[in-house]
């Protein structure tokens, strides 16, 4: 999925395989709508995003960037969903002047749950 860095609008979708993307998953490729809309705790995915932005704006981190924001409840289809993010920020010439069309590629992948080993 790919979002723009400022607003979280939805501009691109790829699927390595579609047949699963039934129902309780097409919302997340569904472009012009907010990613973050289908985060369970948004103030978090946007205050970790943001802060990343901060420091790619102020020169602090370099592009290209990848950072594993890893596993999300997502609210999908009146049920949380637990997936795993990986959030990649494409090199920018000029970040300052592209701000307002900068694409953030996001790659979901399910989760395995661990397997405990009883005593």
């Amino acid at each position: 999925v790919s979002f723009r860095a400022k607003g979280g609008l939805v501009v691109a979708a790829a699927c390595e395989n579609p047949q699963i993307l039934s129902d309780r998953y097409k919302r997340l490729t569904t472009l012009g709508v907010n990613f973050q809309a289908h985060l369970y705790d948004q103030a978090s995915w946007i205050a970790w995003f943001e802060g990343i932005m901060r420091d790619l704006l102020a020169g602090e981190v370099s592009l290209p960037f990848e950072a594993h924001a890893g596993p999300m409840l997502f609210s999908l289809e009146k049920k949380l969903r637990t997936l795993d993010l990986m959030v990649r920020f494409p090199d920018c010439a000029n970040l300052r002047e592209e701000i307002d069309s900068y694409r953030v590629d996001v790659s979901i992948t399910h989760t395995r749950p661990e397997h405990v080993q009883r005593a």
